[in-house]
């Protein structure tokens, strides 16, 4: 019995020694920056999907303009070249513009 004792008592002295205790003030230190990091990350996960969401509408109304702007600068460009250079002297010179110098 006392040479089991003994033997025990020389394996806790050897994790007492193991063990590293931390001042109280370090581990509530942590505890609470754990606990600031994940409500943060509590708060971020909505934000970021409206992020996404926003994103996604942004790239979706942006293709839809390009794609109408594409369209009418086409059909811009076919008046464009059906005009005459002829049609085109008519009518600025009917729109009566002054001169800047």
């Amino acid at each position: 019995m006392v040479l089991v004792r003994t033997a025990m008592q020389g394996l806790r002295a050897g994790d007492v020694k193991a063990a590293r205790l931390e001042a109280p003030g370090v581990i509530w230190w942590r505890a609470q920056l754990r606990r600031r990091n994940q409500a943060l990350e509590q708060v971020a996960r909505p934000l970021k999907a409206a992020q996404l969401f926003a994103l996604a509408v942004t790239v979706s109304f942006a293709a839809g303009f390009g794609v109408s702007e594409v369209r009418h600068s086409s059909e811009w460009l076919a008046r464009l070249a059906s005009l005459s250079v002829s049609s085109v002297v008519a009518t600025i010179s009917g729109w009566n513009l002054p001169l800047m110098f």
